[in-house]
Parts: C-alpha cells; structure tokens; sequence
C-alpha cells in the first residue's frame, strides 16, 4: 500500500502539513509514504514513520517542476494521493480512486483547510518526528543546566513581515530584566543561515553568558528538538514560530502584512498579535510592493508585544491548564436598549463584562454604562470583525460570548464557573433552547436559521471570526468539551420577526456572494432547497413542532436560493 504525499515548498506550509500526515500513518500503519515538497522542507520529513523516500521538488522555468514530479511518480500504482498543492498531478497517476486534493477557503485556518481535504471534523494538530542525533545535538546545544531558556526568531523570508531589530533587542531586555518574567535566562537566537547577517543586532545584544546563537547552525529537525527545550518563544509570522507551536511551548507569534486568520501558530499555548495597521492598509498603502519593502511591523509596539506574552505566560500551567482562571462576558450589540439590560444582569458572575456597541443609534449605551466600563463603539459592515474586535478587548483567561437576545441562567453560570478551573485551553459547545416568542422549539433547527449548541466558551486565542457578513466561519483551537446547562436563546418574537430575519440575512448574504464573484449556481442552489427542507424538517425533527418545525424548515431552504437571487439581480 503507498500513498503519495504532495506538500508545500515553504516551511511553515509544510509544518502545518505534518498534522494530516501524521493521521495518514495512523489511519494506515501498513502504508509505505512517498512525501514532495520543496527543498527547503525537505529535511522536516525525514525521519517520518514507514517513510518510502522524500522527493525534493525544486522550482524550474515553466513549470517543468510538476512534470519532473509526475515521471518520478508513474510507474508506481498509488492507494491514495494527497495533493495539497492542487496540481493536475493526483488526477494523472493510477491510484484505486482515492485523490484528495487540498482547496483554499478565504478566512478559514490553513489547518482547517487541510483537515477538510480528508473530511475531518477535527483539525489534526501539527507533529514533527526527530532522529537520535538530532536530540543528541539539541541536548549539547541547549542543556537543561542553566535555568529557562528564552527563545527568539527575529527574521522571516521576507522583510515585510520582519519586526524591527531594535524591537526584539528591547523585548528581550524587558523579559529577561531582574523583575521581568524570565530574570537572568538563557536566549536562544534562530534564524535560517542565509538570514544570520540580519539576526546578528539581536544575537550581540544578548550577554555572551546567557546567548545561545543558533542562527544558521542546525538544520530543521534540530532545531525543532532544540525549541522542545525552550520555555518560550517570540517571533516572526514565519516557519521557525510554526516549529516551536508544534513542539508544545508558549508560541506568540507577530503579525503585520500577513493574515493570522490563516497562519497564527496553532495550539492551545500559542497566540498572536498583530500591528496597528491592518493587513489591507499595510500591503495597499500607495507605492507598495512586495519586492522592495522594507519591514511593515512598525506599528506594533514593544509594550503591545510584552503584554501579549505576559498574557500568554498567565494562562496556562506546565500541563496546559488553567488553575485561576479569570472570565470575561462579551456582549456585541446593535441597538437593543429594549433587551439589553436583561441580558447584562445575567452576566454579573464573570470577572469583565465587555460590551461593543456597533451604529447604535438608541439608548443601548447608557444601559450598558449602568452594568460596565468596558465598552467599545464603533461601526463594522463585516460581523466577524465586530465580534473579533470584542474578543480582542477582552483579559480574561476565558471569554463567553453573548448575544443581546440570549440569556444565561444561574445554573449555566453555575456550571462554568464549576468547570473552568484546572481545564485544558480549549472551546465549550454549549446547548441552546431557542424559542419564538413564549414558545419553546426544541426540534428543527440548524441549516444556517437557528442552532441546538454553538462554542460560546473558549480560551483566549482558542476562537476567531472569519470575514463573512452572515454566518461568518469559525476557527477554533485547543481541546472540544461540552456543557450540560443550556443557554437561553429568544430567536425572533413572531413570524414577522422570522420573515424579517430571511430578508436581512439574505441581504448580507448576497453581499458576500457578490464580493466572491458570484461562485455557486441557481442549479446548485435550487438541488439544495429540498436537500435543506429535509435535514431540519425530517432529520432534525422539526416535524415534531408543528407549523413552527415547517416554517423553520421553509426559511432554511429559501434561504441560499433567495441570497444567490438577490446577489444575481439587486444592486449591491
């Protein structure tokens, strides 16, 4: 049995890779893998388990790479091929019908696009397999003696995405200082050989007795055994940051002109921080170009990165659990002065209660004035980046996100506050009773209109928002578990409030189908209509609620054609 594995030229493409690798061996522990990549990654792979041999794919003119590929791989026959480049490859070679091919999806996590390649419901985590020798070296590299060992990437493959040196020069001097987080410890300084010259500023500023210089010394296993040893890291949004995520220790990772909604280190000890300056300000600024750039990370501040790792340092223990946890309540509203308050007053048992107020025209802030001072105000077309910019006000270790129509219950309030202490970074699914008015509806939702349990729990750095208008996708991170207590959900008042909910969700909807070019089909929407109308009415039992269960059945299923229409022929 072979499967052929097609993975990334780049590094940390390549290590984010690892993980649905590594579910391949385990799915099929008889297989024999043949893995191309790039040769830059080609050393990651090779102490991969029932490994066959690594084919170092190096870029040729016209595209001469693939073809080279592809007569290396034709004379065998392939059980399975795993294309995440997306090249006509996998479609070309005699494989017994199993071709996964890897696609791109705007907003959603690159982990997550892999996981979707296989149909994982579960993004499986990055692993990387090291040699005896390479433990051997990290261990003469980087020995336990001496006390903690910060860990430092202050490059990346391009300047844009390069913190300033003097930056990291700083940082280190605040987090190593006699009151800082790590007195006196020990710096190790990566950073790939043909990038040691612009590294050099940070390496010197370091005390010879404290510097561990690692720039251009190891190769890619090595380093990662070495980061293993290490007891933070700070770097670039680069392959080195994706390395020291996966080898377990706190990972907080700088971004600039790139997205962290794709690449933010992944794992429940790992997080980011970004610059001032967004990512569309950064690389649309007039006369930018990405070939003579110099960094683009100057808006980030030396105080914003120290309280991020400070942040980061509190939350979890060696195990990864949350001993004190605090809690933060999250309220994003848009006019609901007639609902709010009630909503509030639930939320007196969390340590912060956030509120962000979007376009509110009505009394919603002084009812929010009388429950909190944290309040944030301003004005979002895009819902994900109202409900981010909620998450990112936030300090608590957990934040629960609440809708203005949602309520908690004491024993929900009860229950979290019974479960947080002492539990993995992670995501709670909590369950919903949603009603319609005074009308409890238990059955039938689900299809976009409605949910029976949603994460509304989660670790800081364990959940972001992606840039959809409605429905945004969901990235979360760390372990899944579950509450018992449901939480209160008052959906629409009447049925007018439901019609009234279709037509403004279509109405984003639209928008967003518009913005992307318009890339489903009326066919494709209209073969979805019954498909829909059966999984809430029938599969999610809606028929036991009665006309409520067929409306929200109905809704459903108008729902993706009456969005595709109103993009297809309503101005925007």
């Amino acid at each position: 049995m072979r499967i052929l594995f097609i993975t990334s030229t780049r590094i940390g493409d390549a290590v984010l890779s690892t993980g649905l690798l590594t579910h391949l061996i385990e799915r099929y522990p008889s297989a024999r893998l043949t893995i191309a990549c790039g040769p830059a990654a080609a050393p990651l792979f090779a102490a991969v388990p029932n490994l066959d041999r690594v084919i170092v794919v190096a870029k040729r003119p016209y595209g001469l790479h693939w073809l080279y590929l592809w007569l290396r791989c034709l004379p065998r026959f392939w059980y399975m091929v795993v294309d995440l480049r997306r090249s006509i490859i996998g479609y070309t070679l005699l494989a017994s019908r199993r071709r996964r091919v890897g696609r791109a999806r705007e907003g959603v996590h690159k982990i997550r696009q892999l996981a979707e390649t296989l149909g994982l419901s579960e993004p499986p985590a990055p692993r990387l397999w090291t040699a005896a020798a390479h433990e051997e070296a990290a261990a003469r590299l980087v020995p336990k003696a001496g006390g903690p060992v910060l860990a430092i990437g202050p490059t990346a493959n391009w300047r844009g995405k390069q913190w300033p040196a003097g930056n990291f020069v700083a940082l280190i001097a605040r987090l190593t200082a006699p009151k800082g987080p790590f007195p006196n410890a020990r710096v190790a300084v990566f950073a790939a050989p043909d990038e040691r010259e612009q590294a050099l500023p940070v390496i010197e500023s370091v005390p010879a007795q404290r510097r561990l210089d690692l720039a251009g010394a190891v190769d890619l296993p090595t380093a990662f055994a070495c980061l293993k040893r290490c007891d933070f890291f700070v770097g670039n949004d680069s392959g080195l940051m994706h390395l020291a995520a996966a080898a377990g220790i706190p990972t907080l990772g700088l971004f600039g002109p790139s997205k962290p909604e794709h690449y933010a280190p992944w794992g429940p000890r790992a997080a980011y921080i970004t610059t001032e300056k967004s990512y569309d300000e950064l690389v649309g600024a007039p006369g930018y170009d990405h070939r003579t750039t110099g960094t683009l990370m100057e808006s980030l501040s030396v105080d914003a990165a120290i309280a991020a790792a400070e942040a980061l340092l509190v939350r979890p223990d060696d195990a990864g659990t949350l001993v004190n946890p605090t809690l933060s309540a999250l309220v994003v509203a848009h006019n609901e002065e007639r609902q709010l308050a009630d909503c509030l007053a639930r939320l007196t048992f969390a340590d912060e209660l956030v509120v962000v107020l979007d376009k509110c025209t009505d009394g919603s802030r002084d009812i929010a004035r009388r429950f909190t001072d944290r309040i944030v105000e301003g004005s979002w077309d895009i819902e994900g980046e109202r409900r981010n910019t909620g998450i990112d006000a936030c300090t608590s270790d957990w934040i629960l996100e609440v809708d203005a129509d949602e309520r908690v219950p004491a024993e929900l309030a009860a229950e979290i506050r019974a479960t947080l202490p002492g539990m993995a970074a992670g995501h709670f699914l909590i369950p919903f009773d949603n009603y319609v008015g005074d009308r409890l509806v238990r059955y039938g939702w689900g299809g976009a209109w409605g949910v029976s349990s949603t994460v509304r729990l989660f670790a800081r750095g364990c959940k972001r928002w992606g840039p959809q208008r409605v429905h945004p996708a969901v990235e979360l991170g760390g372990a899944r578990h579950r509450l018992r207590t449901p939480m209160i959900h008052y959906v629409d008042r009447n049925i007018g409030d439901m019609i009234r909910r279709l037509d403004r969700y279509s109405a984003l909807r639209a928008r967003d189908l518009r913005d992307a070019g318009l890339p489903e089909s009326f066919g494709r929407n209209l073969r979805r209509m019954p498909t829909r109308f059966w999984k809430c009415y029938v599969r999610r039992r809606g028929y036991r609620e009665g006309y409520y269960g067929f409306l929200i059945a109905l809704f459903a299923a108008l729902y993706p054609m009456l969005s595709w229409l109103r993009a297809r022929l309503e101005d925007a």
